[in-house]
């Protein structure tokens, strides 16, 4: 280690440890301050030779074990509490090679967050693995990662607060579309008070809670079908290309011409507290393999199907997870004429057999 001064660095993490060291990251280097002697020392590498993957420093954290975790703006690395072992975990093992935050919940499981995406550290596999929550919705930089005394995780992203729980099996998110507000976090702005109360600062202000206090109700979802298209032209009962003779929602079934190459199909749940939170997936039976997530509009789109008969099944989903029952319209498409059982004569399909 040799003598740093620090005063003219940008400092950009602080750490003081179990041992009473006190560490300062730096876009240069990690220190280690010696006040005894009155100064910065800087860590170059462990016994054995081993260096930081990155000397930019953007997050410390000590956990349980006394391993101390240094962010880099190139992955991340693990340094024993006495000093004498570097574990590296390089950039392209991560998410993203850019570390913003580190944390420790209560299980003592590691966190990292990256400039895009959550990463969870295995302890078995000693390696880190990408976390994106039951259904993606962890996408984009992770600003921070707060651990609360119930147990959950609470991670600030550029789409929202979104709270893990249940053994992370499940999440929340919080966003302008649930009535947070469109907040914007700052790197690295949050805490946890002795109290419990968990704080995120952003470029528009903080916001403050306690998780205990923050229940929200799971929504009763029922999947309407709103609407028909066929060939870009909207559908209703007695139009030319008779097909409805009662409103859709009521429709148990679709009886399609081979000439209506593409049909849509909207549906909603007619939720008005938090409309954008819901999502949709759907499926045809006989058609699809996996089930399709919305985009924006709830709606699903078919071109060129086969004759035959299939079945459209919808879902919802709402921010806690909870789903609605799966509503279900029949769909036959009908062959040409020319391939109808009526025009193919009968000696055809002793041949054909």
């Amino acid at each position: 280690m040799n003598p740093l001064s620090v005063s003219s660095d940008m400092v950009h993490a602080l750490l003081y440890d179990r041992q009473g060291r006190t560490w300062v990251g730096t876009r240069s280097g990690l220190n280690n301050f010696d006040r005894q002697q009155g100064r910065f020392t800087k860590f170059e590498q462990d016994p054995v030779g081993r260096q930081l993957s990155s000397e930019g420093i953007t997050s410390l954290l000590q956990d349980r074990k006394g391993r101390i975790w240094i962010g880099t703006i190139n992955g991340i690395n693990a340094l024993s509490a006495d000093l004498n072992h570097l574990k590296v975990f390089s950039g392209n093992t991560l998410s993203n090679e850019l570390v913003n935050c580190i944390a420790e919940d209560q299980q003592g499981r590691i966190w990292a967050g990256t400039r895009d995406g959550l990463n969870l550290f295995d302890e078995q596999q000693h390696r880190f693995i990408p976390y994106t929550g039951a259904d993606n919705s962890i996408q984009g930089a992770i600003s921070g990662i707060q651990p609360d005394d119930q147990g959950s995780v609470w991670v600030s992203t550029s789409k929202g607060l979104i709270k893990l729980y249940d053994s992370f099996r499940k999440l929340q998110v919080f966003n302008n579309y649930t009535g947070m507000g469109n907040m914007q976090f700052s790197l690295p702005a949050f805490c946890k008070t002795a109290d419990g109360l968990v704080l995120f600062g952003g470029i528009n202000g903080l916001i403050y809670f306690y998780p205990q206090a923050i229940q929200l109700k799971p929504f009763d979802l029922r999947v309407s079908f709103t609407g028909l298209d066929i060939l870009n032209a909207r559908v209703v009962p007695g139009s030319s290309y008779n097909v409805l003779d009662q409103s859709i929602n009521k429709a148990k079934s679709l009886r399609l011409s081979h000439e209506h190459k593409q049909f849509t199909v909207y549906f909603s749940t007619f939720n008005y507290i938090a409309p954008a939170s819901i999502q949709y997936r759907y499926r045809l039976n006989g058609f699809d393999n996996d089930w399709q997530l919305c985009d924006n509009i709830p709606k699903a789109v078919y071109t060129n199907l086969k004759p035959g008969s299939y079945t459209l099944e919808v879902q919802a989903t709402g921010p806690l997870g909870e789903q609605s029952p799966v509503r279900s319209l029949s769909i036959r498409v009908q062959p040409p004429w020319w391939r109808s059982n009526i025009f193919i004569p009968p000696s055809y399909w002793y041949w054909a057999l």
